[in-house]
């Protein structure tokens, strides 16, 4: 390949042009991208979870099962339950003494306790359940 450059010319070496122009488009849209993650808001989806509007005032007649944070579950909101055997024990004596069944639940309480005692409560035949929240 013939060289077209004046005779005597000094060679520079370094980055050719073509190198030169691609790293800086990189740099500027590394900027770029950096500057707008800060600008722009970061949004996470809206959930807005069910409420209840028209429900009835309850009362706590009957029996009462309150569940708590810590996963603790209190039937009669006193005798602490120990086994799944005490929960059946308690929404039997209901379901044939037609007692309805008011559970309790505290908001940060987990729904797989609720869910375990409803289900135990079905399970026995209870035919009015009730859900109260505390907030």
């Amino acid at each position: 390949m013939k060289d077209f450059r004046r005779p005597g010319a000094a060679s520079t070496p370094g980055l050719r042009f073509p190198y030169l122009v691609f790293f800086n488009i990189l740099l500027v849209l590394f900027f770029l991208y950096a500057m707008l993650g800060r600008v722009l808001p970061r949004r996470g989806l809206d959930i807005s979870l069910p409420k209840v509007l028209t429900s009835a005032p309850v009362t706590e007649n009957g029996r009462v099962v309150v569940i708590r944070e810590d996963g603790g579950i209190f039937l009669n909101a006193s005798a602490r339950v120990s086994g799944a055997k005490d929960m059946d024990v308690f929404f039997r004596e209901a379901a044939q003494s037609g007692d309805p069944v008011l559970i309790k639940a505290d908001q940060r309480a987990h729904v797989r306790d609720l869910v375990r005692v409803w289900d135990a409560a079905r399970r026995a035949g209870v035919a009015q359940i009730s859900i109260a929240t505390n907030e």
